[in-house]
């Protein structure tokens, strides 16, 4: 139930070791069941047993930020909740917490779990350094593991990597559509004018309808690039389909073309 440092190095002093390791508070309650070892998870079909949930806790994928002296760590929960931590590990030897991303951040009420990995990227912003973000998918909302479209993790969400503070939720498309359910997949990210500074401006995206979303990241008007400029698209809606990893997105001399794979990974029969 922990998330752990490992000392990477493979030889001398320390390797393999546990240099530190941190529980969640939101993953504190389900300790105890470990350390009693009850209720235990058995059959259904086991004599007297009842299925039991499992427990899952720091789940998800992790997104890093380096750059100079610092280095952050955005740490997601996947099954284990709807919270990202970030944690400073500028010294890997004292990590330090920076901040919590959850329901209760302002901007994101409508977070559900948090499987798409916070993808750590720079957009143009008028700077010569331009702006550090996280983007990734609002969620997964667990009603569609009873095969229901539910609207917990509508959207797509660009973060303030440093402060985590909520830039925009790309929910209503330019022709009048909107992200009616969950996004638990990654965001695929494009340089799409080949900046020389290499700023992120475009980006897409599957959700749980069949649809494929493009996202404009910078605003062509603006020089400080307003995150208000920024579009929603409705690349395609492709029926009847789950959308559970990004596209591969190829960009050719006069167009870029979008591939998709489609499946429900928690179901895979």
């Amino acid at each position: 139930g922990l998330l752990r440092a490992i000392e990477g190095k493979q030889t001398g002093s320390g390797a393999g070791n546990e240099l530190w390791a941190f529980v969640a508070p939101e993953m504190l309650s389900k300790l105890n069941r470990q350390r009693d070892q009850t209720p235990k998870l058995v059959l259904p079909s086991a004599a007297g047993g009842s299925a039991s949930n499992k427990d899952y806790f720091l789940d998800g994928p992790i997104g890093a930020y380096q750059e100079g002296s610092t280095a952050i760590i955005y740490v997601a929960a996947r099954r284990g909740g709807n919270v990202v931590y970030a944690i400073d590990v500028s010294d890997p030897d004292n990590p330090k917490f920076k901040f919590k991303l959850s329901p209760a951040t302002s901007g994101m009420s409508n977070l559900g779990q948090t499987w798409s990995v916070p993808k750590v990227t720079k957009l143009r912003d008028g700077t010569t350094s331009g702006k550090v973000v996280l983007i990734f998918g609002g969620g997964y909302d667990i009603a569609e593991d009873s095969g229901t479209h539910g609207t917990t993790g509508r959207g797509v969400y660009v973060v303030d990597a440093l402060t985590g503070t909520v830039i925009k939720q790309f929910l209503a498309a330019s022709d009048g559509s909107t992200i009616s359910t969950s996004i638990p997949s990654d965001v695929t990210i494009l340089n799409v004018d080949h900046d020389a500074k290499g700023f992120v401006d475009r980006g897409y995206v599957g959700d749980m309808a069949g649809n494929v979303w493009r996202m404009d990241l910078d605003d062509p008007t603006s020089t400080t690039n307003d995150p208000a400029g920024w579009k929603l698209h409705k690349l395609a809606n492709l029926g009847t389909r789950k959308f559970f990893y990004p596209p591969d997105v190829v960009m050719g001399a006069t167009y870029h073309a979008v591939l998709i794979g489609s499946g429900d990974r928690e179901k895979p029969l």
